[in-house]
This record gives C-alpha cells, structure tokens and sequence, in this order.
C-alpha cells in the first residue's frame, strides 16, 4: 500500500502487484502440506487403533501424531449419533469411556471439526467436513 497527499486530504492505494508476489510465496511456503489428505484403508486404520487401545477399548494414550490422533477421535465418535446434540455433561460421560482427560478430547473434537459447539452444546458435523 502506498500513499499520496494533496492538501488535506491523504490518498491510499494498493500495490497489486506487492500484493500477488506476497500471495503467491504463501501458497508456496504452504505446499501441499496444508491440505494433507489422509488415504488409509480400514486395515491401516484398524492396526492404528489396535496399537493405541487397551482390550476394553480405553485408549492407551492420545498420540502425538495428527493422522493418528484424528484416527483415535474418529474412533471415539463411533457410538454418537449424528443430528443429536449433546450437553457437555454427556459428551463428558461419552468420553470417559475412552479416555480420563474428557476436557483435552472435547477440545480436540472442535478443532479437528469432527463436531460443533454453541453454548455448551455439541453436535457432530456431517462426516464430510471430517478429516479422515
């Protein structure tokens, strides 16, 4: 952006030019990295989750690893039913099932947007806005 004044009065304008150059090194620093994909057949995903799971289905930990850290919540979503909303005592309940730390989990299934939040209020998002 650069200026021009005449008297009182101060004119803006934009460097297009700048501004594609600033735009275009973006998309290159982000590569294809930031629209990873992640293509894995059900038996990859079975052996992620046998992995990280005790035999009761409590998970063992939350990997550090996002694809697999996607897996494992995908995998705890699994008995939720889509349209219903879920008050956050439920969700806790739900949750425990698998893993103590309820509050770390609920956090993630927003920001990973496996569901929604509104005043308290769950509702898991259509499986096509999920990542995995």
């Amino acid at each position: 952006m650069y200026q021009r004044r005449e008297k009182n009065t101060i004119y803006f304008y934009l460097n297009e030019r700048k501004l594609e150059q600033m735009v275009s090194s973006i998309v290159r620093l982000g590569g294809d990295e930031m629209f990873e994909s992640f293509e894995l057949n059900g038996g990859e995903k079975a052996k992620i989750i046998k992995n990280f799971t005790n035999a009761d289905g409590t998970l063992k930990s939350l990997p550090a690893q996002r694809k697999k850290k996607l897996i494992l919540l995908e995998y705890m979503l699994r008995d939720l039913e889509a349209g219903r909303s879920y008050k956050e005592a439920e969700l806790n309940e739900h949750i425990k099932k698998f893993y103590p730390d309820f509050a770390t989990v609920r956090r993630e299934f927003v920001m990973a947007q496996f569901m929604y939040r509104q005043d308290g209020i769950y509702e898991l998002n259509p499986p096509e806005m999920w990542p995995v």
